[in-house]
């Protein structure tokens, strides 16, 4: 299936500050932006030297997480002087140069297993790395005449923020699911033996195609989650060479 993208940069902390779903809203103004703006038309250039990638050759790049979602996620380009699109994103996806991950600590580099999809509609995502151990992950749209019961700021009256994703056990919402459809720990255990995951970057190594013209370009990177309404971006500025 297909996902809406609010932003293919993102947005900065969502839209509403009193609608926490499947997470705080939680977003700090800065000199760059405000909570609802998109990162496709506040973000400025990046001051200084960009990072220069040679056409043909191998990159690395590494992100981190506040909220692990479970999940997979992909990398992509597009031109600079481009409309920045969903669609002009898609059309530079970013293939993965490297059968594992490396788990950046501050003191010390863990390698991790990957696994990409190799075919179908998600052909050259990756998994995330680290299974989803949410108890409540799914995700149902409340009938008309009632409310999602969630207690979250917004999810009440007048707003009810939720009422069209609202958190739910799983067996509950989708009668023939187990209560609890997050990772099985004995198919997917955690390669990190539970660190917490605000300790590191996970750092992968990206194929820069060959045939890319110079000229500067913004990385995109879109994650979408497991069992719940999100996809999460964000966007760097690079330089083709």
């Amino acid at each position: 299936g297909t996902a809406p993208v609010v932003d293919p940069c993102g947005q900065a902390g969502g839209k509403y500050e009193q609608t926490p779903v499947g997470g705080d809203s939680v977003f700090f103004a800065t000199n760059f932006s405000r909570m609802g703006d998109l990162g496709s038309e506040v973000l400025p250039p990046t001051r200084g030297p960009l990072p220069r990638w040679a056409a043909g050759s191998e990159a690395a790049v590494a992100w981190g997480m506040r909220f692990n979602h479970g999940g997979g996620y992909q990398y992509r380009l597009c031109p600079a002087d481009a409309a920045l699109t969903e669609e002009c994103f898609q059309r530079t996806p970013l293939a993965f140069a490297s059968t594992t991950h490396r788990a950046l600590f501050a003191d010390r580099v863990v390698e991790l297993p990957a696994t990409q999809v190799d075919s179908g509609p998600a052909e050259g995502w990756m998994r995330m790395p680290l299974p989803d151990r949410d108890p409540h992950p799914c995700d149902y749209e409340v009938p008309p005449g009632e409310h999602c019961s969630a207690r979250c700021p917004g999810c009440g009256p007048p707003w009810y923020a939720a009422d069209s994703a609202c958190p739910a056990n799983c067996a509950k919402a989708f009668p023939g699911l187990p209560s609890v459809a997050s990772a099985d720990p004995r198919l997917f255990p955690d390669p990190l033996g539970g660190a917490d995951f605000h300790s590191f970057a996970i750092e992968d190594t990206l194929a820069v195609p060959s045939s890319l013209l110079p000229g500067e370009y913004v990385l995109g990177w879109r994650w979408d989650c497991e069992l719940t309404s999100q996809v999460w971006s964000s966007c760097a500025d690079i330089t083709v060479v």
